[in-house]
């Protein structure tokens, strides 16, 4: 070795000599991080209610108990202000949704009813964005609590789009999955809950933590919001498997992909929710 070399090597500490093809010392720290954070979420778990509930009343407590009324009076306008939106959009577009659906090319049909649920989706979150940014300013923990549900519920009308798009319970010739209409409507409302549970807890998490929520029983919580979701995942599945609408082959594929999807994401939120790192979900 030349003199610099050698140097270099003998300044080498342990753990920089270990990092060959990814590192040994850091694999090790975060499988400890992860057991001491599981006991600690474990420990939390039994009283993690009472410091939610201590958490939600100090964002009540914030600004006073009026002011959170009267934020929850916005928000509550907001919600009714959006629903009657979409029901003014709907009514609006009654008659070309109905066109869609008699068209005799269901391609075309779909791909025009899929347009219009996009459009309702998007007029949704402009109306989000522009009633947030007219009665709510971020500065207080009362605006982040209402954002989070509100953008909550955003979130999760887009993502209904999808269960839209592919079951389709009133329109079957426009599902895209062999189900009966009984199993298309039963997946889309246990879908559509578990989704809304999952936002939800998404969106409130970093608020009740601003507020003091202790991270370990925000990890027990975290942890158990992905179980249920996992659980709901897992009911709709069922459902469509009990349904026997699709080819045995088909339906037995499906099952067999979606069971490794939930256990594989269910997996992919746990283990960030211990070790605080969420790039891998």
């Amino acid at each position: 070795l030349m003199p610099e070399q050698a140097t270099q090597v003998a300044a080498l500490t342990q753990e920089q000599a270990t990092h060959v093809g990814g590192s040994i010392n850091e694999v090790d720290k975060k499988l400890s991080k992860l057991s001491e954070s599981v006991l600690k979420a474990a420990a939390a778990a039994p009283g993690a209610h009472l410091e939610v509930a201590a958490a939600f009343g100090r964002i009540v407590d914030g600004t006073g108990v009026r002011a959170f009324e009267y934020h929850l009076a916005l928000l509550a306008l907001s919600i009714a202000l959006v629903v009657a939106l979409v029901a003014a959009f709907r009514r609006a577009t009654r008659r070309y949704r109905l066109a869609f659906q008699s068209d005799a090319y269901r391609a075309r049909g779909a791909a025009g009813q899929l347009g219009l649920d996009t459009a309702d989706r998007a007029l949704v979150a402009v109306a989000g964005y522009l009633l947030v940014q007219l009665w709510f300013d971020e500065a207080t923990h009362h605006d982040l609590f209402a954002l989070a549900l509100i953008w909550a519920g955003v979130r999760w009308w887009i993502a209904v789009l999808l269960l839209e798009a592919l079951l389709r319970p009133s329109l079957r010739a426009f599902r895209l999955i062999a189900v009966s209409d009984a199993a298309a409507r039963d997946i889309k409302a246990i879908a559509a809950v578990t989704i809304l549970i999952g936002y939800t807890g998404i969106s409130v998490m970093p608020v009740l933590l601003r507020n003091g929520l202790p991270i370990p029983a925000g990890q027990a919580i975290a942890l158990a919001q992905g179980t249920v979701v996992a659980a709901g995942c897992a009911f709709a599945l069922w459902r469509y498997r009990a349904s026997r609408s699709a080819p045995p082959r088909s339906a037995l594929r499906w099952t067999a992909l979606g069971a490794t999807s939930i256990v594989v994401l269910w997996v992919a939120w746990s283990v960030p929710v211990f070790l605080l790192e969420f790039s891998a979900y």
